[in-house]
Parts: structure tokens; C-alpha cells; sequence
């Protein structure tokens, strides 16, 4: 993380504050801890998410999706940990790759996947 981000990106104290107390939850905390209202809630805050569907299941059965999608990522939040874990403030890594690259054996193949297709 660059030492100066706060200055340059000018973030007030309240939003400093507010971002230090979310690290601390993962992100799906809440539709975790919304617990069988938890399809209920995915509907309401996503209805996007359904209408996707809508088309291929019908009206009628949209609950199908937000049902799916609450019990996919309602179980325990082993990458979202894993994440936390690697990620500085959410935005940086903890140990960047490039400054360990230089101590590398120079023998030993690397291969890098990136983009939106890996």
C-alpha cells in the first residue's frame, strides 16, 4: 500500500472509521447471520440476480434462485477468509509478488495467469 493513499485520495475521518470497522466482517456477515429469512433478504436487496432467470424458469419460480444463491454462499466463508488473509485493507497484498521476485532462483519456471478468462 502506498504510504501517502490517504493524502492523495483525500478520504475523510468518518469514512476511515467506517471502513476500519468493516474489515473486521465478512463480506456476506449479514446474509449470514439473516439466517431463513436469508432468501427472502437476496430477493429483496438483488432483484437483478433474479431477473437474470426470469426468462429460463418463469415468474413463478424465481424464489428457486434467490433459495440457490442464499445456500451457495451462506455456508462457512472459507475464501472470503482465505482472502482477508492475503489482502491488505481489502485492496493491497500483504506480501506483493514483485519485490520477492529478485530472490527467486533464476532456473526455476514461473508462470503467471491473469485476465478475465483464467
Amino acid at each position: 500500500r502506498p504510504a501517502d493513499v490517504i493524502q492523495r485520495m483525500n478520504i475523510s475521518r468518518g469514512v476511515r472509521t467506517v471502513v476500519s470497522i468493516a474489515t473486521h466482517f465478512n463480506p456476506l456477515c449479514g446474509l449470514r447471520v439473516s439466517g431463513p429469512a436469508g432468501p427472502k433478504l437476496m430477493k429483496r436487496m438483488r432483484p437483478d440476480l433474479m431477473r437474470k432467470f426470469e426468462e429460463l424458469l418463469g415468474e413463478e419460480n424465481l424464489q428457486i434462485v434467490a433459495d440457490y444463491l442464499f445456500h451457495c454462499n451462506g455456508h462457512n466463508p472459507a475464501g472470503e477468509t482465505a482472502f482477508s488473509r492475503v489482502a491488505n485493507d481489502f485492496f493491497w497484498a500483504k506480501t506483493p509478488v514483485l519485490p520477492r521476485l529478485e530472490a527467486t532462483n533464476n532456473q526455476v519456471p514461473i508462470v503467471f495467469l491473469y485476465g478475465s478468462d483464467s
